[in-house]
């Protein structure tokens, strides 16, 4: 898989000390079985998703130690989910044509290994990228395709911010009897505890008010 990656000649800068000592410690002991190992690469991915938006250096030593170790083991879904990281941050730093290109050659990768929990956040990516070139009918499409997916995985929050995709995509395009079930949708998800999902729920909604400067309720979800 890295052989086809080349061709596209991706760039990640080098990362920070602070996370390679945390990789370093890491790399200390040596899991005991398969399954153990291909748990620990998922560890690493799946914090390198959480420094996208955080701290870049941080997020590239993690993304590059996830997708080397992943190689070195031939684990496949390891890969694709790795890269597909690298394919949020490409569009969290707007390098668009980046984030266009390693979608749209990893979509294929994922469906063949029927990967869901890579296919969702891709098909939602590439739902984003249509809709900055006006093609509506693939945000449609591929917005559709992600949603299916991450009900099935039962990400709530996920699904939540899918919709604030949907919303926006309604809203730019003049459909606002579509983005008003949206934030009908949104609203079936608000959980009565104060918690972190909350927060973000809450989030979501505030962003959607102040783009249609409502400001009112804007001002009461942020």
């Amino acid at each position: 898989m890295i052989k086809g990656l080349k061709s596209l000649n991706l760039e990640i800068s080098r990362p920070t000390l602070i996370v390679a000592g945390l990789l370093f410690l890491w790399s200390c002991h040596s899991p005991q079985s398969n399954n153990k190992f291909r748990a620990e690469i998922d560890s690493i991915d799946n914090l390198s998703l959480n420094y996208i938006t955080q701290n870049k250096d941080s997020f590239e030593i993690l993304n590059e130690k996830g997708l080397e170790l992943s190689e070195e083991n031939n684990y496949e879904i390891g890969t694709i989910r790795a890269l597909k990281n690298r394919a949020l941050y490409f569009k969290e730093i707007a390098q668009l044509d980046s984030a266009k290109q390693l979608t749209y050659y990893l979509i294929p990768k994922a469906l063949t290994l029927n990967d869901s929990f890579s296919l969702a956040p891709l098909y939602q990516l590439a739902g984003y990228l249509a809709e900055r070139e006006n093609l509506a009918d693939s945000v449609n499409y591929y917005y559709s395709k992600s949603l299916q997916l991450y009900e099935g995985l039962n990400d709530s929050l996920s699904i939540v911010s899918l919709y604030s995709d949907f919303y926006t995509f309604y809203r730019k395009s003049g459909l606002k009897q579509e983005s008003s079930k949206v934030i009908d949708k949104i609203y079936q998800f608000v959980p009565k505890s104060e918690d972190s999902k909350n927060i973000f729920l809450y989030q979501i909604l505030g962003a959607i008010y102040y783009k249609d400067k409502n400001y009112d309720s804007a001002y009461f979800y942020l």
